[in-house]
């Protein structure tokens, strides 16, 4: 079993050279793929449907129940 100290050792000898030109045409693709999602996939409808989607069934039902209690409160009036 090694120690940490072999560990150690054995990875101060091991260089790793890192591919810089792979890495700049990776994060350009990544950035083109990020513009063209975003410029076609979301709209302010999708915004407002996601905004519906993000509260609880349970909440929408509470709050209706209020806004038509509130309602016929109103006309009792």
């Amino acid at each position: 079993m090694m120690d940490k100290k072999d560990i150690i050792s054995k990875l101060a000898g091991y260089k790793l050279e890192g591919d810089i030109e792979g890495r700049e045409k990776t994060i350009e693709l990544g950035y083109e793929i990020m513009i063209r999602l975003g410029m076609s996939r979301h709209s302010y409808f999708e915004l407002f449907l996601s905004t519906f989607r993000f509260i609880h069934v349970h909440t929408w039902i509470i709050q209706l129940f209020i806004f038509l209690s509130g309602i016929t409160m109103a006309f009792k009036f």
